[in-house]
Formats: structure tokens, sequence, C-alpha cells
């Protein structure tokens, strides 16, 4: 195993709005943390489901738990973007998906300050948390947050590759095993397709939670599910 960072997975040419591209699977470097928090997470949040419906875009203090969230998991330098290679630029980051190391004790919240997230994060937590313990115990496991491919460059087979290389980081850091939250359905298949087993649903209908005026911040996801899926790293 190539221990140096970032490390380059693998290099592949594809057709892309009739033109031939070139696409670049790698470890994200750390300068370009700022441009995942400021620009693909917000087309995250616009598309993910759960995001939506907490309305995180339009609410500065659960965007800043958030991003300050995502930023601890991308220290652990493990995530993988996918680019496409620019000639006279930088190469430009068009998708990702961010792992880190976890297990039952870390799986935990701290320090938020948006209400409406730290109670669906803190309900997802336990949910997750009782789940890992029964599976694998307080045995450390390669964890994933937003597998994401930028709107334009769908279609083209890039999360399936984004999911097959999670094996090869799995090998490199030493993991067994790899667990990850999927909150859709294609995402689910997808996850299927690749050897991810489902283990435990999750309905949003049995998540309670209201604001001041008694609406639901969480009525997008009524009749949705979110599902904790395992896959054996071979």
């Amino acid at each position: 195993m190539n221990n140096s960072f970032p490390e380059i997975f693998k290099i592949i040419d594809m057709d892309h709005s009739g033109q031939k591209k070139k696409f670049v699977f790698q470890e994200i470097p750390e300068h370009y943390y700022d441009e995942i928090m400021n620009k693909l997470i917000y087309e995250y949040w616009s598309d993910e489901i759960t995001y939506r419906s907490l309305n995180v875009i339009n609410d500065p203090v659960s965007a800043l738990d958030i991003k300050n969230t995502f930023k601890k998991y991308l220290a652990h330098k493990m995530s993988i973007g996918v680019f496409e290679c620019k000639e006279n630029d930088e190469n430009k980051l068009i998708g990702l998906n961010i792992l880190f190391r976890e297990n039952i004790n870390s799986i935990n919240i701290s320090n938020l300050n948006s209400n409406y997230y730290e109670r669906i994060t803190n309900c997802i937590y336990t949910f997750k948390k009782s789940y890992v313990e029964q599976l694998i115990g307080n045995e450390d496991y390669l964890a994933s947050e937003m597998l994401f491919v930028c709107k334009d460059y769908r279609k083209l087979g890039l999360a399936r590759q984004l999911l097959e290389l999670r094996n090869y980081v799995g090998k490199k850091h030493n993991f067994k095993y790899t667990i990850s939250m999927f909150t859709s359905p294609t995402a689910q298949k997808l996850a299927e397709n690749e050897g991810f087993k489902k283990k435990c649903i999750l309905n949003y209908n049995d998540v309670r939670m209201v604001d001041n005026e008694k609406n639901n911040p969480l009525s997008l996801l009524r009749d949705k599910t979110l599902t904790c899926m395992i896959k054996y790293i071979l």
C-alpha cells in the first residue's frame, strides 16, 4: 500500500457532454477543504433530503455546526475525491466521499449550537450507536459522510467508483468493516450493488420533533427511511 499523501488511486478517460475528459480519483488535499465547505456542501445540502428538510442552507447556526463536524472528519485524511483534470488550471473537484475512523465511543455530538441539528443528530447517532455495538462491539471501522457527485457529472458511474475505492482505503488503514448511513433509495441500491448489506432501518415517522410554532421541520421526511449498511472489507 502507498502511504504517501495525497495518494492517487486511479485516472480514467471518459466521454462527458460530447468531450473526452480525464478524471482522477485521489485522497483530498487540505487546500480543497474550504471549497468543500463553501461549494460542494451547499450543493449537497440542497440535494440531500435530511439537510433539505432541516433547511440548514438558510440556517447559519446549523450550517456552522455541520461545517465544523465535516472539517473534523476531513482531518482524518482518508476521504476520496474525484477531480476533472484541467490542462491550464488546478483540477476541479466534482465529487467526494468523506471517510473517517469511528467506533461506538466516538459516535457522539459535542459543542453544537443548533437545537434542530443537535436533536436530529442525537436521534440518528443513538440509532447508529446501538446498531454498531450489536454488530461489531467497540471495534474501529471506516465511517462515511457525504457520498456526492455534482449534478453535471452524474450518470457517469463516478459514485459507484467512489464506493469501490472504499475497499482500498479500508485495507490501507487496516479496517475490517465500513459502515454508512444511506438516506436515499438510489444510494441504498448502489451500496447493495457494491456489497453493502442492510442491517437496520430508521423510519423518520418515528422521529418526533417540532418547533415553537408546532411545525415539524422534518415534514419532508415523512415516509422516508435512513438505512444503516455494512460492508466487510475484502
